[in-house]
């Protein structure tokens, strides 16, 4: 479900003023190096609707990424026309399944919440789940899509190029991620930020819990290192009142004993990848223990500050 924070991203996303935002906010100039430093990153937002994922300001800003803008929402992705930012940019208009084929495709009263999973009918019985929650998902609509499976697209790149994911796709997260196994056991994958449900019967069927995602994530060399949790209540009378935990998003990284078997440019990418999370400890543990890695940062004649 759209949070008052992510409407608010959106309202505020209009070229200039969303990047000026973000820039003030995470102090970007202090890093400027290292985004200039950055080589051959690609960039996958999945469920890219009306604004890019601000979180990733590092890369954004680093002149040798290539940021993928997808949605099956063709208008939703109007937004890389005036694009702001030092990467480069291309949309993709597509529904990512699991695989490539006809699909059905939930289209809830607000756009953002359309899903390849269905909301279950049985919201509409539960306390849980507001007047305003349920016009957030109904009336609902039905229609056929082509979708096109997220290795098909991924595949096209050599296999020197890295990623960094994003998923925000209602539901269907589990599903991709099974879908791009081949890379994910390749290390061609770097991080994977998902969203997922923490309610025992989440909001639309059969999508992934928190518990689902870490097994399988665990099992592949990935660690969890950042949740970021939504809470939900069914009243607003007091402002002090705590509600349920709802959904989070999850971030899983590649985990560090990975990297000595890596060239240097992944490890830069991985350092990017920190920052971009504000895992600053984690940052400056890997610049102690990777002399090659500090020693080509400090003597590089790439300009840009590079302190935190």
């Amino acid at each position: 479900m759209e949070t008052v924070i992510r409407r608010t991203h959106r309202r505020l996303s209009t070229g200039k003023l969303q990047r000026n935002i973000a820039l003030f906010r995470h102090r970007v100039w202090h890093f400027e190096r290292l985004s200039n430093l950055l080589e051959s990153t690609v960039c996958v937002d999945i469920g890219a609707s009306h604004f890019p994922h601000p979180k990733w300001w590092v890369f954004l800003q680093s002149p040798n990424s290539l940021w993928l803008a997808i949605d099956p929402v063709a208008e939703s992705l109007n937004y890389v026309e005036g694009w702001p930012w030092r990467c480069r940019v291309e949309a993709i208009p597509v529904a990512v399944g699991i695989s490539s084929g006809s699909r059905t495709f939930y289209i809830t009263n607000l756009s953002t919440g359309s899903s390849l999973r269905s909301p279950r009918p049985s919201l509409r019985n539960e306390y849980r789940f507001t007047s305003q929650d349920l016009s957030y998902f109904f009336p609902i609509s039905e229609v056929q899509i082509e979708t096109v499976s997220l290795l098909s697209i991924l595949e096209r790149f050599g296999s020197h190029h890295r990623f960094v994911l994003k998923l925000d796709t209602q539901g269907s997260e589990f599903e991709i991620l099974e879908s791009i196994s081949p890379l994910i056991e390749a290390q061609r994958i770097l991080a994977i930020e998902c969203e997922v449900s923490l309610l025992h019967l989440p909001a639309y069927e059969n999508s992934p819990r928190l518990w689902d995602v870490v097994n399988i994530m665990e099992g592949r060399g990935f660690e969890l290192l950042q949740l970021d949790v939504m809470e939900k209540s069914t009243s607003s009378k007091l402002k002090a009142e705590r509600g349920i935990v709802s959904e989070a998003d999850a971030v899983f990284v590649l985990r560090r004993e990975f990297l000595s078997a890596v060239d240097l440019n992944v490890r830069l990418q991985m350092l990017g990848v920190y920052i971009t999370y504000k895992l600053f400890d984690e940052a400056r543990s890997l610049l102690r223990e990777d002399k090659e890695l500090s020693d080509f940062i400090r003597k590089s004649d790439v300009k840009g500050r590079f302190d935190f």
